[in-house]
């Protein structure tokens, strides 16, 4: 099972379902609210989990979208996946200009 841990500054830390932060966090909270928490959704009981892979991919439509509306949202984002097989990382870059 996925695990997500959301910290503040000064170091506390929640273990949660999902969380976001940032200057974008605005934008990316609903689409969390939908995608994950199913929220203000009608069929709940059919939606199944997502795999780690599609996480994957929605955080990264999450990141873009953010990154093409807010201007401080960085230029990249690091991307760890941890499995009892190891961390795999990748940094994905938002802006190309």
């Amino acid at each position: 099972n996925g695990v997500v841990y959301n910290y503040d500054a000064v170091g506390s830390y929640e273990r949660v379902q999902y969380s976001t932060s940032g200057t974008g966090e605005d934008l990316v909270q609903p689409l969390l609210d939908n995608q994950i928490g199913w929220k203000d959704q009608r069929h709940t009981a059919t939606k199944t989990p997502l795999s780690a892979l599609e996480v994957v991919d929605l955080i990264k439509d999450a990141l873009t979208s953010a990154g093409e509306r807010d201007i401080y949202t960085g230029d990249f984002a690091d991307i760890c996946l941890v499995t009892r097989e190891g961390v795999a990382h990748q940094k994905f870059d938002l802006k190309f200009d």
